[in-house]
């Protein structure tokens, strides 16, 4: 979704904060300067529209400020995480993505500590997403997330991107997983997915690169973490949402998770 740039919303150079005088008002420097402002607004109102033709109208006078992903785990219940939501005073969300329409998803419940949101959409999907009913037979070297990453622009299409776990014992049940992935900005609330295309995690955040170097001495820039299942399927349930679990049997190529997660996943937008 749209991300104004900080220009489009500067004064014009040359402008001040002072009241212009009577007398300025009518010299052709600050006609010119209204003009290139009049020009400016109408600009970034035709990028708006362009990109949002049904913008809904409690975005009036509101600027889409970052973007995350969701995915449907009923017809109209969105899963997300906390920090995509947390600071919107608007939620927005686009089943499928940009050809998705606009509409305002109101947030149902809460968890700020293991990171989990869950919100309810006016438009519903035709199918949501299956959980993974036995994560322990997921092939740990064959998961895919999909999501809304960001490559420099943020993305309004969905893409999915290949994924692996280290191998670790499922009753341990550490409340972040680790896993080798390319994550970038907007894959926040990914469904991190299995062979099966069953989910197994919500994606929560990357490695910072930084940190490590300077603890490590050691690049490390493929690295990202999961939520792990069973908090997902507890906060699901305290939040009364019937989720489905099952035990798909068709393995999925890369390809085919994406065209399967296009049915539940969603555009989220923050507004403010």
């Amino acid at each position: 979704m749209l991300l104004l740039a900080p220009a489009l919303l500067a004064l014009a150079p040359g402008w001040s904060a002072e009241p212009p005088s009577a007398a300025s008002m009518h010299s052709p420097a600050f006609h010119r300067a209204a003009d290139t402002a009049s020009e400016e607004q109408e600009r970034t109102q035709y990028i708006l529209h362009a990109l949002h033709p049904d913008l809904p109208p409690e975005l009036q006078r509101l600027r889409q400020t970052s973007a995350g992903t969701g995915f449907y785990v009923t017809s109209r219940n969105i899963l997300t995480n906390h920090h995509v939501i947390a600071s919107c005073k608007v939620v927005v969300s686009q089943l499928g993505g940009a050809d998705g329409h606009a509409t305002v998803a109101r947030v149902l419940s809460q968890d700020p500590d293991h990171d989990l949101a869950l919100l309810e959409s006016p438009v519903a999907a035709d199918r949501s997403a299956i959980f993974e009913a036995r994560p322990e037979r997921s092939d740990l070297a064959d998961l895919s997330f999909v999501g809304f990453g960001a490559h420099g622009l943020m993305s309004r299409i969905p893409k999915v991107t290949d994924a692996s776990m280290p191998k670790y014992e499922v009753s341990y049940r550490p409340a972040l997983v680790p896993f080798k992935a390319d994550v970038h900005t907007g894959n926040s609330g990914s469904p991190l997915i299995n062979q099966y295309g069953g989910v197994i995690g919500v994606v929560r955040a990357k490695i910072d690169t930084v940190k490590t170097y300077q603890k490590t001495r050691q690049v490390v820039t493929d690295r990202g973490y999961s939520i792990n299942q069973y908090i997902v399927l507890n906060f699901l349930r305290h939040a009364g949402a019937a989720y489905r679990a099952e035990e798909p049997q068709d393995s999925l190529t890369s390809e085919e998770r994406l065209a399967a997660a296009r049915h539940y996943l969603a555009l989220l937008g923050c507004w403010n």
